[in-house]
This record gives structure tokens, sequence and C-alpha cells, in this order.
């Protein structure tokens, strides 16, 4: 599947359980000028289908409001160890939050 020019078959295929140790950390994403921060909120899990290549789940992270990511695909680093790549998507947030998804099928 391609959305804005990334083939996300090429992505490696993350899991729930990847993302469910990390809720609440934050999460620094590779963007310019600078990097900024993100704190992954919570984790959907969602049934699995017989043609499923994993389980469907939703990751929900959040920025602070003077942060604004477009949709798109980024590099995070999760205590400078880890790196992950993201496709993140922005959703309706809270006043003082903004918030986006990260949703795996």
């Amino acid at each position: 599947m391609i959305v804005h020019g990334v083939d996300l078959s090429k992505l490696p295929l993350l899991t729930v359980e990847q993302f469910e140790h990390a809720v609440g950390r934050t999460f620094l994403l590779e963007t310019v000028p600078e990097p900024v921060a993100v704190r992954l909120d919570s984790v959907r899990r969602f049934p699995k289908l017989s043609v499923s290549l994993r389980e469907p789940f939703t990751a929900f992270f959040s920025s602070a409001s003077d942060v604004q990511l477009l949709e798109g695909l980024y590099k995070a680093t999760l205590d400078g160890d880890t790196t992950l790549e993201l496709y993140l998507i922005p959703i309706v947030a809270p006043p003082g939050r903004r918030c986006y998804q990260a949703v795996y099928n």
C-alpha cells in the first residue's frame, strides 16, 4: 500500500507488544530543523482476522500544542536505543495538546 508516496508494505512488521511496554514513554522523532518529542499515550488492540499477519492495533501519541506534525513517516527513537519508523496521522486533540495515531492492520 502506498500512502503519500510511502510504500507501507516495505516497512518492518511492528507488533502491539513492541508498543505496550512503552506506554507513557517519550519517542524522539527526527524532524527538521530539530527533533520533536511525542509521548505514547495508549495502545488499542483489535481482533485478529484470519488473513492478518499480526494482531491489529492503534498507537496513540501526543505532543505539546506548539508542535504540529504533518501526516507522514517519521524515524522515531525510544531511549536513544530502539529506532522505529512510525506513520503518524494527526487526530482531534484536547486543548493544549496535539494528538496523532499510528494504525497497524
